[in-house]
């Protein structure tokens, strides 16, 4: 099976075509917040350097959060549209067992984060000894002091999250704490499309109709009417 995934949670977007054993094409962005303008462009030249027409696509994976909101809403759009026209199946998978997937066959647990700011981040603890990730805890929003509280074992921390509070961590933990390098930081879609796949294999396939983000909390312009998002 052929599965063109999207991954557009932060502020770096990214796509990949991959099919049960390879990965055909991927490419890897820092778009800001215009995401409207250049993820079609993104998806066009992965398709392009894969000698791809879209109606090979059998299958839509999407990274369905948490993050932020303007980026997981365009990239929500551009697959729905996409799969509609073509009428193949869209799978949602979340962001941080994505980025868990990015350290397969783990030591140690694997604690996903994602930068939520308003000094929080997205987080969640894994196991991925097996090689795909198996979760440990629920999807949370939390302050980093009581998530940091509930680690009691050497772990490897991954995301955005883990990059801005690097010093809180190691202060708290010492030794405790692994990290990967900071280019590792930002989820990928080439991880959405391998969890994508699995999932398309079990028959998991969301609702175009009902299938919306992963947010955990509501956007700061939806509470304040003001301010930046996530």
């Amino acid at each position: 099976m052929i599965l063109l995934a999207v991954e557009t949670s932060t502020l770096t977007a990214s796509v990949a075509v991959v099919d049960e054993n390879t990965v055909l094409s991927a490419s890897s962005v820092r778009v800001g917040s215009v995401y409207a303008e250049q993820l079609p462009v993104m998806i066009d030249r992965v398709l392009s350097d894969a000698a791809l027409p879209v109606d090979r696509v059998e299958g839509f994976a999407l990274s369905i959060g948490p993050g932020s909101y303007t980026g997981l809403r365009v990239g929500l759009s551009v697959v729905k549209g996409l799969a509609f026209a073509a009428g193949k199946p869209v799978v949602a998978v979340p962001t941080l067992d994505a980025l868990a997937a990015s350290v397969p066959f783990c030591g140690f647990p694997v604690c996903t984060m994602l930068d939520a700011r308003r000094n929080e981040v997205y987080a969640a603890q894994y196991r991925t000894s097996e090689g795909l990730p198996e979760r440990l805890t629920p999807f949370q929003v939390t302050a980093l002091v009581p998530l940091l509280r509930m680690i009691t074992r050497p772990t490897v921390f991954v995301g955005t999250g883990a990059v801005v509070s690097r010093r809180q961590i190691v202060e708290t933990l010492g030794a405790s704490a692994r990290f990967l390098p900071e280019e590792m930081a930002f989820p990928h879609a080439v991880p959405v499309a391998i969890l994508g796949l699995q999932a398309l294999q079990r028959g998991e396939v969301a609702s175009l109709y009902d299938l919306e983000p992963l947010y955990l909390r509501r956007a700061e312009f939806v509470m304040k009417k003001t301010g930046s998002e996530q």
